[in-house]
């Protein structure tokens, strides 16, 4: 495994942390342009009711639009 730079690292950790305030401050546009948009994203969720089930990039997006606005 090879070591980052310390700019990388920091480079990560402010996208990170934009992310999270926009999601904080529930700013879907700001959140959305941190979004990797694609099928490969994916998200796993479990519930009691429904068990396990499997989301994926668009559906995501549209699940997140619903919670901030």
């Amino acid at each position: 495994m090879t070591q980052g730079t310390n700019e990388d690292r920091d480079a990560v950790l402010a996208v990170i942390e934009a992310e999270t305030e926009a999601y904080l401050q529930r700013d879907y546009d700001a959140w959305q342009s941190y979004w990797l948009d694609g099928p490969q994203t994916r998200r796993v969720q479990t519930h009691v009711a429904t068990g396990v089930t499997l989301v994926k990039g668009d559906e995501i997006k549209e699940q997140m639009r619903r919670i901030f606005l």
